[in-house]
Order: C-alpha cells, then sequence, then structure tokens
C-alpha cells in the first residue's frame, strides 16, 4: 500500500538538481551551507510545495544516495529520529522538528518530534517529505516527486 502511494527508491539514471526541482514549482528557503560533514553530500536545501516542508539532499549518483545517504536519513526521519541534542548533522536541525503537545499539555511544555515521518530515494536524491507517518509522507513526496518523473 505504501510503495502505492510513492515507491521508495527510484532510479532512472537521471542526475538531478534544485534547478530540476524549482521548475515543478519547489520554493528554496534555504541552501545548507557545511555539506563537506556528510559526505558524499554535494548540496542540500530546505524548502516548501503545496505548504509542505521538504528536505532535499543532492548526491553525485544514484548508488552515494542509496548507500550513505539512506543511512544518514534513517537517523532523522521517522518515529524513532533523532531531531534533539547529539544530531547527526546540525545544519537544518531545526527544520526537521516539530514540537507535539499531548491533549491538554500546557504550550511550555513540547516533545520534539521529526518533521519527516519518511524519506524516499529518488535518483540521486534523498528527499525527506513532511508527514506524520511513512503513508503521510510518502503521498506528499508524490505531490512534488510526480512532476519530475520522466523516462531515460
Amino acid at each position: 500500500m505504501i510503495e502505492q502511494a510513492f515507491p521508495e527508491i527510484t532510479n532512472n539514471e537521471i542526475i538531478l538538481n534544485i534547478e530540476d526541482f524549482k521548475s515543478a514549482g519547489f520554493k528554496s528557503l534555504r541552501e545548507y551551507k557545511d555539506v563537506e560533514e556528510v559526505p558524499p553530500l554535494s548540496s542540500a536545501f530546505h524548502g516548501i510545495f503545496k505548504k509542505m516542508d521538504y528536505e532535499l539532499r543532492f548526491y553525485g549518483n544514484h548508488q552515494d544516495a542509496l548507500n550513505q545517504g539512506s543511512e544518514d536519513a534513517k537517523l532523522v526521519t521517522g518515529k524513532d529520529s533523532i531531531v534533539t541534542g547529539d544530531v547527526p548533522w546540525e545544519d537544518g536541525e531545526k527544520d526537521r522538528r516539530r514540537c507535539s503537545r499531548p491533549p491538554g499539555q500546557p504550550h511550555s511544555g513540547c516533545n520534539y518530534t521529526s518533521k519527516y515521518g519518511d524519506f524516499v530515494i529518488f535518483e540521486n536524491v534523498i528527499v525527506m517529505c513532511e508527514g506524520k507517518d511513512t503513508l503521510e509522507s510518502r503521498n506528499t513526496c508524490s505531490n512534488l516527486l510526480s512532476l519530475l518523473i520522466t523516462t531515460p
């Protein structure tokens, strides 16, 4: 069912860049500068599309995204993600979390959770998509990435 929303891995041997996403309507809000701290990452951006948040991490090729990129993304997405404290990469830390409060909890009490319920590996890009769980995140991914799907 989740794979129907959008597949976890897409590889048509296409190399994408931020301009491809901007052409599809993605609005880049911030480019992360310290990408050398997460090799072999080449660039990373936080932005929005249709009022939903995304983090795009660009690699030189699909294999780098699949290997190292997916390991890094697993740490900061989903229910058991690391979003405060000893985060794996500080650049963009605040963009990757949201304040979640149980009902009846005062405004000062905040449990930080990941803004991104899941991620996909789309060509040479790790795409983290806003959502409370995997299915919602994959649907969010589909909204943007379906505009980029081409055949080789």
